[in-house]
């Protein structure tokens, strides 16, 4: 039994396998030229950004990914991956919709069957529940140390004498207030 059904009566071209591949990738993979217009455009990328194949394939992917407010940054960074070939980090991405989003990108400079630079794959997750996991995790971190310094403020008034309990006293409301 074949994992990969034929194409068209033949065997599978390698490169239908690797699309094949590609779109069953829960991220969004997209190729372009060198001058970023997209060349492929994943089932991923069509969950991740909004936008269909048909819509994408030979529009810019900045135009497509990037907001507005961030393409110079976006061409500056694909500006300096060009002659190191890669680039990885977080940016904020945009959806067909115009919302954002934060997402960890990977891209590399990829080489022809002649050997010579023929395009750009990009390759995108959404984070945002990472984010708000780590921004969750730092704000209760901070609550806690926040909590300390109250209860030893609080335990050191205890031990004080009373004209100083009075004045710790309402310290301590008024830091209870603003919470």
């Amino acid at each position: 039994m074949s994992v990969v059904p034929p194409h068209e009566g033949e065997e599978l071209r390698e490169i239908d396998l690797q699309a094949l591949l590609l779109d069953a990738v829960d991220a969004a993979t997209i190729a372009t030229d060198l001058d970023a217009v997209v060349t492929h455009w994943s089932k991923g990328a069509q969950r991740l950004y909004g936008w269909s194949r048909e819509e994408a394939v030979g529009r810019s992917v900045m135009e497509l990914t990037v907001h507005e407010r961030d393409r110079a940054r976006a061409r500056f960074t694909l500006a300096g991956m060009l002659p190191t070939g890669h680039w990885e980090g977080e940016f904020e991405v945009c959806r067909r919709d115009g919302s954002t989003f934060p997402a960890y990108v990977r891209n590399a400079v990829f080489c022809g069957l002649d050997g010579e630079r023929a395009g750009i794959v990009w390759v995108s997750v959404d984070i945002s529940r990472r984010v708000e996991t780590d921004w969750r995790l730092r704000a209760a971190a901070r609550g806690s140390w926040a909590n300390a310094a109250r209860s030893s403020s609080v335990s050191s008034c205890t031990r004080s004498s009373a004209p100083t309990r009075a004045s710790c006293a309402a310290t301590t409301a008024a830091s209870c207030r603003s919470r």
